[in-house]
């Protein structure tokens, strides 16, 4: 599968960051972050394929498109050389880019990425992203809010989550 046209947002001036949301996320979760480097950085966030305003491939992806993604979107933008930071599934493309398109990166940041998943991790993993594959994001929000935060911070933080409101607190 070829890359797909993905959506994104550009704030600020400066060198490119490219910021990479995880699995079930969006690029509004990088929009706090984005409001302190925005005078540093041309902060370009973007919903990867399936997620947010992006498209749903018809057809299974791996994360080798994903990387392809991020280079088609990089050559679109006119940027020569970038700055990458991932979150979760965002930490795994970021290194994968930088292996597989090394001129283009000048740093790679990662954050609260995955390196050495045991079987048990890598089948949970799988078993959300088929899901996902099936249903989309949505139904699955709940699911992975209580996965990744307490009780104590969910009830506060996410009162009444579902639908695009819940996925843009994650």
């Amino acid at each position: 599968m070829s890359s797909v046209e993905v959506a994104y947002s550009i704030v600020g001036a400066g060198p490119p960051l490219y910021m990479v949301h995880g699995i079930g996320s969006r690029k509004a979760t990088w929009e706090a972050l984005i409001k302190d480097l925005r005078t540093h950085f041309t902060c370009v966030s973007f919903d990867l394929r399936g997620h947010g305003e992006s498209p749903v491939p018809p057809v299974p992806y791996s994360l080798d498109e994903l990387v392809e993604d991020l280079e088609a979107l990089r050559q679109s933008l006119g940027h020569q050389r970038i700055h990458v930071v991932g979150h979760s599934l965002g930490g795994q493309i970021g290194p994968a880019y930088a292996r597989t398109h090394p001129k283009s990166v000048e740093t790679v940041a990662l954050l609260s990425t995955a390196a050495g998943r045991t079987s048990e991790d890598s089948a949970k993993v799988k078993g959300v992203v088929a899901m996902m594959r099936e249903k989309g994001v949505k139904p699955l929000l709940k699911t992975l809010i209580n996965r990744w935060f307490t009780d104590e911070f969910v009830g506060p933080n996410f009162p009444g989550c579902s639908g695009s409101s819940c996925q843009a607190g994650i």
